[in-house]
């Protein structure tokens, strides 16, 4: 029997169920599917198929690395006086681990949960143990009470932070044990990136604005502006740090983990740019990334101070994809090689991750209507095309669309998208 948190909602009210959102785009908002624009209750996936969970192996001492990807099912929230049916909707789109065995990641609602399905889940090294942090009827700013928007998961000198509406931040001071929401007055807008170190945090908003505090988080902190849209001093960065995708992704900002060094994408008047800060946010410059094009990057990641790429995958126009890398800060750009199979396919890049140290890392997105995971093993200069069996686990986890991704190190990652959709991976991702 399917249960559904709205039932109650939806005799009240006669509102209609919620879409099913499978044809989001990143770029304009139309999806490759066809049918229906309403959703009838879909059937939950079946995850007891064997496809990429093979557990065998020398269990006799330390366990032997499993092949190809693994499904780990979300668990439904019952905490609470109505059942939240997490798993088969809820999308995840944060990750983070500091062991094999030992990490968190965070959700937003979808389909049956959308609304009410902000949610953070501990995990381990072979399931999603429970919900640790319960966002619905926790937010001190939407009318409903419930946590929405959450766009992923930080990990700062204080703490975890999940990064959600700018007015209902949730952090974890002791390692994820507890969690709790610490209100400020900054509106609903999407927090892009947050930073806590040496006594100051830092919030990107998603309407263009970086500010500060050295105040204790929570209500009574002081918070001011040290950067906001449409300042004259830099007027080709005026359009940002701003999201102008769907779903919104916030890699299309990047922070250091001292909070001193901030980039995020742009268009100039030329084409695409990428500002850089190197005071904290106080100031930003425009550094020219030469596609040749006028298009703007869809992401970027740093993974020192000098090294990082900025990405552009168009699902809607074939051939759209390009990835460009710098090594001094982005101050020039070159651009990276990418597989040949995807000149004339229909790509979106969504998430880039690197394992410690830089030099392996991993965009997750999606290909011809179809997962897809590209890896670098010489810090972005070529890619290859990876993932082997991710494609056949994600569908039959009853999943598409991949939105996020972490690496622990150069063997272990974990993927998480729509309809509940978190796997993981101890090769690489191969």
């Amino acid at each position: 029997m399917r249960f559904r948190w709205v039932a109650l909602a939806v005799a009240v009210s006669g509102c209609e169920l919620p879409p099913t959102g499978k044809g989001d785009s990143a770029d304009s908002g139309l999806g490759s599917h066809t049918g229906s624009t309403t959703e009838t209750d879909p059937p939950l996936p079946d995850h007891t198929g064997a496809v990429g969970n093979d557990d065998s192996g020398d269990h006799t001492g330390v366990p032997s690395p499993v092949a190809g990807w693994r499904h780990l099912p979300l668990v439904d929230d019952v905490s609470g006086p109505d059942l939240i049916q997490h798993e088969g909707n809820s999308t995840v789109r944060g990750i983070h681990f500091t062991a094999p065995d030992q990490g968190f990641v965070a959700t937003t609602g979808q389909h049956w949960t959308n609304g009410v399905g902000g949610a953070v889940f501990s995990v381990d090294d072979r399931q999603v143990t429970g919900v640790v942090f319960r966002g619905a009827g926790a937010s001190p700013c939407t009318l409903s009470g419930d946590l929405t928007d959450v766009v992923g998961l930080s990990r700062t000198d204080d703490g975890y932070v999940l990064l959600s509406g700018a007015c209902e931040q949730v952090v974890s001071h002791d390692d994820g044990a507890t969690w709790e929401i610490v209100g400020l007055d900054f509106g609903l807008e999407a927090t892009l990136a947050f930073g806590s170190a040496s006594g100051r945090s830092v919030m990107v908003k998603n309407n263009g604005t970086v500010s500060e505090t050295r105040q204790p988080l929570g209500p009574s902190a002081n918070w001011s502006d040290l950067w906001a849209p449409y300042f004259e001093s830099a007027p080709l960065c005026a359009w940002g740090p701003q999201s102008q995708l769907t779903p919104l992704m916030p890699q299309t900002t990047w922070m250091s983990d001292d909070t001193e060094r901030m980039a995020y994408v742009s268009s100039g008047y030329d084409g695409p740019v990428v500002c850089v800060s190197d005071d904290g946010g106080q100031s930003f410059l425009a550094r020219d990334v030469p596609t040749g094009t006028y298009d703007s990057p869809h992401g970027l990641l740093f993974t020192s101070d000098d090294e990082g790429i900025a990405y552009r995958g168009n699902r809607v126009r074939n051939g759209d994809n390009w990835i460009w890398r710098t090594t001094d800060g982005g101050l020039t750009w070159v651009e990276s090689q990418l597989p040949g199979s995807l000149s004339n396919a229909s790509v979106e890049f969504r998430h880039a991750f690197f394992a410690p140290g830089g030099r392996v890392g991993w965009i997750v997105g999606e290909k011809d209507s179809s997962p897809m995971l590209l890896k670098t093993t010489d810090r972005g200069e070529t890619w290859v095309e990876s993932g082997g069996d991710l494609s056949d686990v994600v569908s039959a986890a009853g999943g598409l669309r991949l939105y996020t991704g972490f690496a622990l190190d150069e063997d272990h990652l974990w993927l998480g998208g729509e309809y509940g959709v978190l796997v993981a991976n101890e090769a690489g991702g191969d």
